[in-house]
């Protein structure tokens, strides 16, 4: 019977994060002001236009950023963990502390779809340096506020960009030593 329950948990937790992704990459592409005819960005704002439009006429956008988009993000993963822990059988923790592992799982998120981003713009410019795909086109968008800084401090180094390593190894200590030493400082861990 666990193993079920298990099975049940990781198709739920991974459904669920899938279009949490979703959402919080729609909101990140506004925040870069990313083509929106782009096909991919179109299929996102449809796949996300349920959940977002109603409760925009609630929540207003405010200094860039779509506070719809971020309400449905942490409502979902909320949501999302408190669907595991019910069917989980989990001690259920405080109100503070499920509000913080929220947002702590939604930042993680956010670094993996850079992550993810980058990785993927970094592979394509090796094998298909002049790749007109929307898909990269649009990671290539999500990146550019990032990595055109890194560029001004260290530029080309005989025609090879170090910004995407940079940022890279930048993320990589955020995700996975700042963040949770912040966790375990805070007592969560």
């Amino acid at each position: 019977m666990k193993t079920l329950t298990d099975i049940l948990i990781f198709i739920i937790d991974t459904i669920g994060s899938l279009y949490i992704s979703v959402v919080l990459i729609r909101l990140l592409l506004q925040m870069v002001r990313a083509d929106f005819y782009n096909p991919l960005s179109q299929t996102i704002v449809k796949l996300t236009n349920p959940l977002v439009m109603p409760l925009r006429k609630i929540v207003p956008g405010l200094f860039g950023i779509d506070w719809a988009c971020v309400c449905v993000a942490f409502i979902l993963q909320l949501v999302l963990l408190l669907i595991i822990n019910l069917i989980g059988s989990y001690a259920m923790a405080g109100l503070g502390s499920l509000l913080f592992v929220t947002t702590y799982m939604l930042i993680m998120n956010i670094l993996g779809i850079y992550l993810f981003a980058m990785i993927v713009v970094v592979i394509v410019s090796w094998v298909a340096p002049h790749n007109y795909n929307p898909a990269v086109l649009l990671m290539n968008q999500l990146l550019r506020p990032f990595l055109r800084p890194i560029q001004r401090i260290i530029p080309p180094v005989a025609g090879l960009d170090l910004s995407p390593m940079v940022f890279l190894m930048a993320l990589y200590i955020i995700r996975n030593f700042i963040l949770p030493a912040v966790v375990r400082s805070l007592g969560f861990i």
